[in-house]
This record gives structure tokens, C-alpha cells and sequence, in this order.
């Protein structure tokens, strides 16, 4: 039987900022929500498959995450990406150390503006980049097919969960 994917991706962001002036109080709500979905198939808008887990990174060290041909799905089928449409990470708030998400200098997937470019989380920190266009992320077999996942420090390893969606034909 064939896989088929949906699914809904959301942001939502309620903030309340108040002042006491004079003889009242002023607030401003912020109410917020902001999303994408992503129906099954091929194209803007679309995607075939997912890839999420929770992983540790030992002190000092890097868990490279290959989009070809490396990484399986909860069905254990193994996901060859051809273009991503979501990659979502988060740092655990219990890491003590920072957690740096990085299109490797080296093969690394074109998510980012320029290889070696990074972007570093603090514990409890979110990262989130999208494209549901026809042409998302491209995924170029042993040439740009890498996301490095770094642990920025010593002394104590890492957790993180991240969630890859997109393109698999």
C-alpha cells in the first residue's frame, strides 16, 4: 500500500503587554496564528514524506543528517529527499549547552544562505525554515544533501527533535 502524507503546520503566538498610566491600565493583546499545509503529492504546496526523531549529540560533537538515501521514516522505509519543504528543530530546555544547526561548508543542503553559514540555539531554543514551493529545498545526492547538528560545547551531551517533510520522488 502506497503512503500518503497531510499535514498542517502552525504557529501561534498570544502576547499580552500592559502599562499603568494615569488612572488605567493599557494593554496590547497580540493574537496570532500563522500556517501551512501541505497536501500529498509533488509540487508547490505538496510533499510526499517525513522524516522525526529525538537524537543526542555527545559533548563537542556533530550528528551530520544526510537527506539521501540515509534516513528512514516510522514505517522503517528508507527516504531518499528530493527537495524538503519543513525542517523544524528544537533544543531540549534540559541541554546545558548552546545547539548550532549548519549548512556544512562541505555537500551541506542549500537551506541556508551560504555553505558554512550557522545558526546557533540556546537551550529551549526553536528553529524553523520553510518552503512550500514547487521547488523547495533542492536535495543533490553526495553534493548538497547535509544538515550538521552541532553540540557547541564540552562537558555534557545535547537532545534535540527535529522534523524533516518533503519530497521523495
Amino acid at each position: 500500500m502506497a503512503e500518503a502524507h497531510s499535514s498542517t503546520i502552525a504557529l501561534t503566538i498570544n502576547a499580552t503587554q500592559q502599562n499603568a498610566v494615569d488612572l488605567n491600565t493599557v494593554k496590547d493583546v497580540l493574537a496570532e496564528s500563522w500556517s501551512m499545509a501541505l497536501t500529498n503529492g509533488i509540487g508547490a504546496n505538496k510533499a510526499e514524506n517525513m522524516f522525526h526523531d529525538k537524537r543526542n549529540i555527545a559533548a563537542s560533537s556533530t550528528d551530520s543528517l544526510d537527506m539521501s538515501g540515509v534516513l528512514t521514516n516510522q514505517f522503517g522505509v528508507s527516504l531518499t529527499f528530493t527537495k524538503i519543504k519543513l525542517i523544524a528543530i528544537r533544543a531540549l530546555s534540559t541541554n546545558t549547552n548552546d545547539l548550532g544547526i549548519e549548512r556544512p561548508s562541505s555537500n551541506g543542503l542549500p537551506f541556508m544562505e551560504a555553505a558554512g553559514d550557522k545558526t546557533v540555539r540556546k537551550p529551549g531554543g526553536l528553529f524553523l525554515h520553510t518552503d512550500p514551493s514547487a521547488a523547495g529545498i533542492p536535495v543533490t545526492a553526495g553534493t548538497g544533501d547535509l544538515i550538521d547538528i552541532t553540540n557547541e560545547a564540552g562537558g555534557t551531551s545535547v537532545d534535540y527533535e527535529i522534523i524533516i517533510i518533503g519530497e521523495t520522488t
